[in-house]
């Protein structure tokens, strides 16, 4: 690869061999640089340790460098692999602190965010600043640190278009300085023909629509269609918040606590005078019960807030006994979603078409939430976005409730 590129996204169909390519190429980088360091990252630890760890990067081992066999230190631990000359690939997820804080704690030459479709870009910025590590190749050279991206490709509204085509920091929204250094690179899973079934090719090129563009194609969509929100909607009601008169801090917790639990939704919103609303932060994350509770405890106090909300649905009384464990005299309230999440989303969407809504700096990855999901089966829980909703639906006065019986109950 150009070494003049140090951000390299590939964006492909499924199977097209985007992550075989990449793993190799950071095999490679750790062969001509001893003793350097590299990480292979997924969202999920679990799934990271059965794509990654227990196939393709054995696989690229065995087929294109075979006389690496019983050379290789094997870490079953701390999950990595250290190679002749002792440098390291390392596995890692985003969702397990522990497991997250080893990775995060060390320093890297190569950083490969496979799958990043999937990643917010909060913990994809934190993870690169630990691109940071100073290794020599076998030529006396300094490795040039890189970092590897490759994806499924969603929405343009993802922050991986947004940096990687529109040449914007996807948290700023201001045009980045290097962008020189960054590369996309488009692969087709007709390219990776000799590794696939006719079978399975013929049935990607008979989808239809959107998942034909994504899965076959390997095309950024525009807009989803469904979705209750536009970036336009967002964009075109953004700005900073006057003094308010009611602030909530909203919390819709991980709906399971396995190895794959998604991230527990925290939203600050605030509403003032004039009957507008403003979204302060999301502290949205991957949290311990503590971990979230303390997050929540802790926005309460900085934007001295009224209330916190929690969902009741996942978490039924554990939530409050949480916070008030950390601080009994905290006010509280459980909410209980006894309607799907695009219906109780509609007064809220309404709320953004009237501009009343208004967010006070750029969200990235709540935003894209909120623009790509549809309520359709299988989709991924829009944990940021529940928890926008309740944040407003709490906020909201009954004037703005304009389907009450939607709301009706959901308070106690």
């Amino acid at each position: 690869m150009d070494d003049t590129k140090t951000r390299v996204l590939c964006y492909a169909g499924a199977r097209a061999g985007k992550t075989f390519e990449f793993v190799r190429s950071i095999v490679v980088r750790a062969l001509h640089a001893p003793k350097s360091r590299h990480a292979i990252i997924r969202k999920h630890f679990s799934i990271a340790k059965k794509y990654i760890w227990l196939d393709t990067l054995p696989g690229v081992i065995e087929l294109c460098f075979p006389n690496l066999k019983g050379q290789i230190e094997i870490n079953k631990s701390d999950y990595f692999y250290r190679l002749p000359g002792g440098s390291e690939i390392w596995i890692g997820g985003l969702d397990d602190k522990d497991r997250a804080d080893k990775i995060l704690g060390g320093e890297y030459n190569t950083m490969f965010f496979n799958e990043c479709s999937e990643k917010s870009w909060h913990a994809v910025s934190t993870a690169l600043t630990r691109l940071a590590k100073k290794s020599e190749r076998l030529n006396g050279q300094d490795l040039i640190n890189k970092a590897y991206f490759d994806t499924n490709p969603p929405t343009k509204s993802h922050w991986s278009y947004k940096l990687f085509f529109g040449g914007i920091d996807p948290e700023t929204r201001i045009q980045i300085t290097d962008g020189h250094k960054y590369q996309a690179v488009h692969i087709s899973p007709d390219d990776n023909v000799e590794n696939l079934s006719a079978d399975f090719l013929e049935t990607l090129k008979n989808l239809t629509g959107a998942k034909r563009k994504r899965f076959y194609e390997g095309a950024y969509q525009d807009e989803i269609q469904g979705a209750l929100w536009t970036e336009a909607m967002i964009n075109d009601s953004r700005g900073k918040a006057p003094e308010l008169i009611k602030i909530a801090v909203a919390i819709d917790p991980a709906t399971t606590n396995t190895a794959e639990s998604d991230e527990t939704g925290i939203i600050v919103a605030g509403k003032c005078a004039k009957g507008e609303y403003y979204v302060l932060d999301d502290l949205t994350g991957f949290y311990s019960p503590n971990g979230w509770a303390g997050k929540a405890i802790s926005a309460y106090k900085k934007f001295r807030g009224d209330r916190i909300i929690g969902e009741a649905n996942n978490g039924g009384d554990m939530i409050e006994a949480i916070i008030r464990n950390n601080d009994p005299e905290l006010p509280y309230s459980k909410v209980w979603a006894s309607r799907g999440k695009i219906t109780r989303a509609e007064p809220v969407a309404a709320l953004y078409e009237s501009n009343k809504v208004h967010h006070t700096k750029e969200f990235t990855d709540l935003e894209y939430e909120m623009t790509n999901y549809t309520g359709e089966a299988g989709e991924q829980s829009p944990n940021r976005m529940d928890a926008l909703v309740w944040a407003i639906t709490y906020l909201m006065d009954q004037k703005d409730k304009t389907d009450a019986d939607k709301l009706k109950g959901i308070f106690h």
